[in-house]
């Protein structure tokens, strides 16, 4: 809570970015040399369920997240709250007690988790699932979130101008004999590439749902987005780095390892190494798919220069090339969006708005078009594009009669 009061001090934003800044110039070392942050504050942290300071966990979540909620209502702000996942059929407790639990069962969680196990090879999916939540819940340390907390958060949801997003449901329906594991969750509870889209499938079906925005004009189904993912596989890679070491020290071994990091095998995956040793970040990334796609790969050019625009909404050269490949592959329904923003950066150029126009009239867009055809010759009254086109359009809508 104390963070939510500082966070907007100048002074504290200050320290704050200094110390990215400070962090981000740190290349990864030997784990044996820097161990990570959960192994720091973690071990010897263990909280048995039910125990004064497990409900006292519980309480504090509770009121950290109703201040959040609070501040936004005050301003007027929906808020979208989601359950939270975390891998079940995958990961064994990080921490058993043999003592039984008087509240939650009468073993301890590495028990439960080989019930877990035994079940699932015989195909009992539905006990298999119970035990390993038990499991998980029974976890002396806390780094994956109780079935108490999405009871709260359920319960939170109910506010005023609070949207519920069970993105803990949507995640079990995609999981594999519905229990959630590796396909979905890289280790503990960072999701995969899949798991993310999940998640924000679940985020955008919610908010289409709410109507805080009104009707989308264009509802886009969950096998369309799928195919359009805005990652590069260098990310991907540079992803699996991260996690490799996380998992090189406590609470996923004894000791600190060698961190083993994925082999590297194509050129996105030197460019990942690269970004997981802080010598480039994700705009180079970025900048090299967007080269080598535009030679090699259309749907890599295209992928990069829209991620381009996206990532610098106020650059108006990123976004026109951006709608004028959309526009080249025949997207005629995203084209606008950044052509648009380019225009809103420099209004003056005449091959921003000539694009545009032209995306409206490939639509059949005719009224869309004409402003902006008339704009172009406002500018340049001998522009032969916009005086050979022009007449054409008003012609055609004089004869539908608009």
């Amino acid at each position: 809570m104390l963070y939510l009061k500082l966070k907007d001090s100048r002074i504290f934003q200050l320290l704050q970015n200094s110390y990215w800044q400070l962090t981000q110039n740190k290349a990864p070392k030997d784990a044996q040399k820097s161990r990570t942050f959960m192994s720091k504050v973690a071990k010897h942290k263990n909280i048995p369920y039910g125990s004064e300071l497990y409900e006292a966990g519980l309480t504090q979540f509770e009121n950290n997240i109703s201040l959040v909620i609070a501040k936004y209502q005050a301003a007027g702000i929906p808020v979208f709250i989601s359950s939270i996942a975390s891998n079940l059929a995958d990961q064994a407790p990080f921490s058993s007690s043999k003592k039984p639990n008087k509240q939650l069962g009468k073993q301890g969680a590495d028990y439960y988790y080989q019930q877990g196990q035994q079940l699932l090879a015989k195909a009992n999916y539905k006990a298999a699932k119970q035990a390993f939540i038990k499991a998980r819940d029974l976890d002396l340390l806390r780094f994956r979130a109780p079935s108490a907390m999405n009871d709260i958060i359920s319960d939170l949801a109910k506010k005023e101008s609070v949207y519920f997003v069970d993105s803990n449901k949507a995640l079990t329906e995609a999981a594999k004999h519905g229990i959630i594991g590796k396909s979905l969750m890289l280790e503990h509870l960072h999701p995969t590439i899949k798991g993310y889209f999940v998640i924000a499938d679940s985020f955008y079906h919610t908010l289409a749902r709410s109507n805080i925005l009104g009707t989308f004009p264009q509802h886009i189904s969950t096998a369309e987005a799928e195919k359009d993912l805005p990652v590069f596989d260098a990310e991907v890679y540079w992803g699996k780095a991260k996690i490799a070491g996380l998992m090189a020290d406590y609470p996923f071994t004894k000791e600190p390892k060698k961190i083993e990091l994925p082999i590297v095998k194509t050129p996105s995956d030197r460019l990942g190494l690269s970004a997981y040793q802080s010598k480039i970040g994700w705009l180079t990334i970025a900048t090299e798919n967007l080269k080598y796609g535009k030679k090699n790969d259309k749907a890599l050019y295209l992928k990069s220069a829209k991620l381009l625009a996206d990532a610098m909404p106020f650059d108006a050269n990123h976004n026109y090339r951006a709608g004028v490949v959309l526009l080249q592959a025949k997207a005629f329904s995203q084209a606008p969006r950044y052509l648009k923003r380019a225009i809103k950066i420099n209004n003056k150029n005449i091959n921003y708005q000539l694009a545009l126009s032209h995306v409206y009239l490939e639509q059949g867009k005719l009224q869309q078009a004409l402003p902006w055809l008339e704009s172009v010759l406002e500018l340049e009254p001998n522009n032969a594009t916009a005086n050979d086109v022009l007449p054409k359009v008003k012609h055609h809508l004089a004869k539908q009669g608009k």
